[in-house]
């Protein structure tokens, strides 16, 4: 908690109010979080172990490890999972809920920014890992093929 952007907008206290408004899940090697194309259910944070983010079948776009939130994606978007999340080991997440979530965007603008960030930094990365950007603009910008 310490080390997640997520908690810093919070005091001590609210932070351990918004802690234990999470559902602890341990989850098994090789089961599947999140289904790209789904509805966003929620958000997940890495409480221990690893976990791979995929795009289709096969394709790695990342992984993640203990602190990293996912799923946030598809709520900041209000849109279907863009990827899979599967455990690659014996994991712990936690989650929480869309709506309490939605609260949090709409009452915290530190938390609503720093999700919003995050999403921009992953849509780049994945892009950047599928190939889409294509090449440089005149004055060097990246030109984003979608």
């Amino acid at each position: 908690m310490a080390r997640s952007p997520l908690f810093r907008p919070f005091s001590k206290s609210q932070q351990r109010d918004l802690l234990r408004r999470f559902t602890e899940h341990d989850v098994v090697g090789g089961t599947d979080i999140i289904h790209e194309n789904d509805e966003g259910r929620g958000l997940f944070v890495v409480l221990s172990g690893e976990l791979e983010v995929l795009k289709g079948e096969s394709t790695a776009l990342a992984t993640l490890r203990t602190g990293e939130l996912f799923g946030e994606m598809a709520l900041i978007r209000k849109s279907p999972t863009t990827a899979s999340v599967r455990a690659l080991t014996p994991s712990t997440v936690l989650f929480l809920g869309r709506e309490y979530v939605q609260r949090m965007v709409d009452g915290v603008p530190a938390i609503k920014q720093y999700l919003e960030t995050l999403t921009e930094d992953r849509e780049m990365d994945t892009q950047l890992t599928l190939g889409e950007v294509d090449e440089e603009d005149e004055d060097g910008s990246i030109v984003i093929m979608i």
